[in-house]
This record gives C-alpha cells, structure tokens and sequence, in this order.
C-alpha cells in the first residue's frame, strides 16, 4: 500500500519518519500520526497535519499483523488516559517523536485522576516496538498501583521511562512502575523504569515479575527508587512461579536516591524459588544497595568484574557463593 501522505518540500520531520531506521523496522505497512496538542480525531491520521488527538482514537485505526506504526508528535500537551489502556495488536508500533532523553521523554502518557487504575497500560501484542515514550502515573489513591504490565512477547522498547507511584498515596506495598505478568523474551534497551521523587514505602518494588516471566533482556537501562524504607526493592518476584528459565540485566544501574535508606536486598526472591532452577544473570551492573540477594536464594549469578556484592571476576556464580 502507498503511503497515505506526501512528503512536502522542505519537510526534514517526513523524511526522518519516512526512514525505516528511525522505527528500527523496514518501511513496511501503514503510518498513523498523533498529536495531543494539534490533532483532531475527526482527522483521518494519514499525516502530521491530520492527526489525531487522543491515543485510543489512533490506536483504533491500527491493524493488526500489519506492522502499522502509530508516531506520537510531541508538543506541549501531553496524553491523559482516564481508563486502563490496552495496546494487544501484535506487529503494531509506537514511537514518540521527541529528543531520545531516556528520562522524561516529551512524547508522554499521564494518568493523573484518582481513578483505581492497575495497570495503567497493558502491552499484551507481541512484536511490536515502543521507542521513546514515557508513561507516567500520578494517582492520588492506594489502588493505581502499577503504571505498565507486559503480558506479551518478543517485543522491543528503546528508550521508554516507565514511572509509577507518582505520588506516595499509591506507592506502596505490592507497586510497581513494571509488571511482566507472564511477558516474555522482550527486550527492554536504554530505558528507564522508576522514579526518583516520590519516597517509595516498603514492599514498593522498580520491577515485578510473575506468572513466568521468561528470556526477558533489560540492557543499559538505569532501575530508580527514593526508598522510604530499607524493604523496598529495585527487583522483586512475585511467587516461586514467578519467573522461567533466565531474565537477564546487562549494563544496568540500581539507583536508590535515599541517603536515609540502604536497601537490604536490591531482588526480593520468596523463599520457595531456593529450589527452583530459574535464575537471573547480572552482567556488568551496579546497585546502591547492600546486597544483590540478602537471603541468598542462589538465584542471582553475575559476570563481568569484581563484585563485593556476591561473585567474582569473568566467572559465572551463585550469589550466594561468598
């Protein structure tokens, strides 16, 4: 199918959006335009100057298995959801057209409304890219507890910030900014998942596994926390079901902003994983906080330089080995 606009003289934005390196993707299927600030959803979509306004209006005209690519035009409105929001087209993609800045990307999703809302964002298509897009939760009330939740597969995120717990009412035990409810073999590449402005009470974890997460790779990605109590966690797993096979950190940073609270444990493992053969490599990270496992579960090995925090240098081993 051609494509549904033109490229006019002098537009540097098209010719970007028109390169297949810009989606990490071939040029392939058909492009929608948003744009919270000057779109209309009586527009068609098909061009910057057509575009829709609201996010569930864009994201309808999308198909399926078709690789559409939904691009998110940054400016000084951002989208507010007041309902959960469910991206499970397979092949579909979203792109925030905005400064790649890892941290507070412009192309932005709020939740702001005290409305209950856990998750906020379900991601349950598979192979689809999210590249530079920030999903922010910012409830005042106990039960909007979880910004995203990956429940699909094989998908790729480039520099999205996933924060949670914008405010302390609802950042709280069993939180999280990032579920990975069962999602598996993703990948999650310069990204940043976490806050560090909001204290973070006990039991709030930056990341949460369940229901099998499986063969999930975050890489160059930085893990943030304002820990408001030393039983906080960067990583926590929900059940002994909660992960399978491997979950893998390569070039990660675990930062805790609280000089009050050193965080115990940087993963909170249940006790019932001892006996599990699920484990996570840690490949070139580094935690602010006292141990990687305190309960030496067995479960964390690490590579990749000396490491007081359990394992030694080059060599693959159980945390719980020194």
């Amino acid at each position: 199918m051609a494509r549904p606009y033109i490229l006019r003289k002098g537009s540097s934005m098209l010719a970007d959006l028109r390169d297949g390196g810009y989606v990490d993707l071939p040029f392939v299927g058909t492009h929608y335009f948003l744009d919270p600030t000057n779109g209309s959803d009586s527009n068609d979509g098909q061009a910057p100057d057509r575009a829709f306004k609201t996010l569930p209006v864009a994201y309808a005209a999308l198909t399926d298995g078709q690789h559409d690519t939904l691009f998110y035009i940054s400016g000084t409105s951002s989208i507010t959801l007041t309902a959960q929001f469910t991206w499970g087209k397979s092949y579909t993609h979203f792109v925030g057209v905005a400064a790649p800045s890892m941290c507070n990307s412009r192309a932005r999703i709020f939740q702001t409304g005290d409305l209950n809302l856990s998750p906020l964002i379900i991601i349950s298509g598979s192979g689809c890219v999210w590249k530079n897009i920030y999903v922010s939760q910012e409830a005042d009330d106990t039960g909007s507890t979880v910004a995203v939740s990956t429940t699909g597969g094989r998908n790729y995120f480039l520099g999205c910030m996933f924060a949670g717990g914008g405010h302390a009412t609802a950042a709280i035990d069993g939180g999280t900014n990032l579920l990975l409810d069962g999602g598996y073999e993703n990948l999650f590449e310069n990204c940043v998942i976490g806050r560090d402005t909001i204290v973070d009470a006990t039991g709030w974890a930056a990341l949460l596994f369940d229901s099998a997460a499986v063969r999930n790779t975050f890489r160059n990605c930085k893990f943030m926390l304002y820990a408001g109590a030393t039983t906080c966690y960067f990583v926590e797993v929900v059940d002994s079901g909660g992960i399978d096979r491997w979950n893998s950190f390569e070039n990660c940073l675990f930062l805790n902003m609280c000089r009050t609270y050193a965080l115990g444990t940087a993963f909170n493992i249940p006790a019932s994983m001892a006996s599990v053969t699920n484990f996570f490599i840690l490949d070139n990270c580094g935690f602010m906080a006292d141990d990687i496992d305190s309960n030496n579960r067995g479960m964390c090995y690490t590579l990749g330089g000396a490491n007081a925090l359990g394992g030694t240098a080059q060599i693959l081993g159980a945390s719980n080995s020194t």
